[in-house]
């Protein structure tokens, strides 16, 4: 590796680029990650069905107002996916230009970013099959469902899917910039980026609407040939499914945005003002659409371009204050390094959350509940089974960063697909650890 950037791109790229690890980063994913186990442990042991109707929108009038605040707050940050995919959008921004600058050649940057966003495609798919809440693993006991649970979880497009495409898309585009020397400035490369922000706005839904009526029925869960299966693997990334790329590639543009400009030396004191600043034009947007006769529907599935901004501007306002908070100062012990434990052993904890269901087993046969399929239980007892999975996780991370590193989902990735992940904080310092999603060959 030189120790230079290539000369080919020496004119176009500021060698004073600040690509240094982003602590808030780190500790704003730790925090969506513990929300998530969380908020599932809740929703799997309580029912909440009074609360939501069939296309799973929340009924806010059956919830009383002193709980809309917190109701927000975990619209915005413990859905997880689209928070997780801003943040991982951003951070790749920051390592493409790392490694640029560091010396790496663009071909093959490119090459590890679109590795590692196959890898984590492929991860979700396995963890929809096999790991997830409805996949084998749970229904372990019910031989009859297996064909049914295959059919239905390969043609869903959740969180790690979307976060994996989005990089590759991200870094398509980035490598475009570079590669035709037509947009290296950071302006320029802002300029083009907004302008497709709007255009996805306008257009995500007419490309939702016209698939789904081009393809009628489909993607099938039901697919009975080869050539549905595969139309419904395409579409499934679209339509049909609870992350679809159209409205969250506007989320990954956002994300590509910010990623651009917290590198920029000049800028990065005023980050926070700018992402402030983004909250503000996103909770104006918000307020023309509705104003014009959209709704707001606060959904867990399929959200629609309207609720994709109510969130995106509620999470730029959340990562700017957090980065106020928090970036440039010491964080050796406490809530801040406790959060980037979480984030660091991320995607382990995501592969394995349904390892819940042991604990929540557990307290509801001490307490003599009936274990049902659907749940129906009380919320001393949800409050309970969601302490227990805290305090289950939080054992594991530390077994995790304690000595057993090689029992990590992180570390099973580093030794087959050769890439550089080191999580164990033992082994290196916190500022340099992992998730940077990058490859140890050039």
């Amino acid at each position: 590796m030189s120790s230079t950037i290539d000369s080919k791109y020496e004119d176009q790229i500021n060698l004073n680029l600040d690509t240094s690890r982003i602590m808030t980063f780190d500790v704003i994913r730790g925090l969506a990650i513990l929300l998530m186990v969380l908020f599932h442990a809740v929703i799997h042991t309580l029912d909440i069905s009074s609360f939501v109707d069939d296309q799973k929108n929340v009924d806010l009038s059956t919830i009383p107002p002193i709980f809309f605040p917190v109701l927000i707050i975990i619209f915005i940050l413990a859905t997880w996916d689209s928070l997780f995919l801003l943040i991982s959008v951003m951070v790749n921004m920051v390592s493409f230009h790392g490694r640029l600058k560091n010396g790496n050649k663009l071909e093959s940057i490119l090459m590890n970013k679109i590795k590692w966003g196959a890898v984590l495609m492929a991860l979700g798919y396995l963890f929809n099959i096999l790991f997830s809440f409805d996949a084998l693993i749970i229904n372990i006991f019910s031989a009859e469902t297996a064909s049914e649970t295959i059919r239905a979880q390969v043609l869903n497009f959740y969180a790690l899917q979307i976060i994996g495409l989005s990089l590759i898309i991200s870094s398509l585009i980035l490598y475009f910039f570079y590669k035709t020397q037509w947009f290296t400035n950071w302006r320029q490369q802002i300029t083009l980026l907004l302008g497709l922000l709007v255009i996805m706005i306008i257009l995500s839904p007419i490309i939702t609407a016209s698939l789904e009526h081009i393809f009628p029925g489909l993607p099938s869960k039901r697919w009975t040939d080869s050539k549905e299966f595969a139309l419904s693997m395409i579409l499934t990334v679209f339509i049909g499914t609870p992350q679809p790329l159209f409205p969250y590639i506007i989320t990954a543009i956002t994300g590509m945005i910010f990623g651009i400009l917290i590198i920029q030396p000049d800028l990065k004191p005023k980050f926070a003002k700018f992402m402030y600043s983004g909250a503000g034009i996103g909770f104006i947007l918000l307020a023309l659409l509705l104003f014009s006769g959209n709704t707001l529907s606060l959904t867990f599935y399929r959200p629609d371009v309207t609720y994709v901004i109510f969130e995106l501007s509620g999470q730029l306002f959340f990562i700017a204050l957090f980065y106020q908070l928090i970036e440039g100062r010491e964080v050796r012990s406490g809530v801040f390094h406790h959060l980037r434990l979480w984030s660091i052993y991320g995607l382990s904890i995501y592969m394995l959350q349904a390892i819940e269901i042991f604990p929540r087993t557990l307290i509801l046969l001490i307490f003599g509940q009936k274990l049902t399929v659907q749940p129906l239980y009380s919320i001393p007892i949800a409050l309970l089974v969601t302490i227990s999975v805290y305090f289950m996780w939080t054992q594991i991370i530390k077994l995790w960063n304690g000595g057993a590193y090689h029992y990590t989902v992180e570390h099973f990735i580093s030794e087959v697909f050769g890439f550089n992940i080191t999580s164990r904080l033992s082994l290196v310092n916190l500022d340099e650890s992992i998730m940077e999603s990058s490859s140890s060959s050039n």
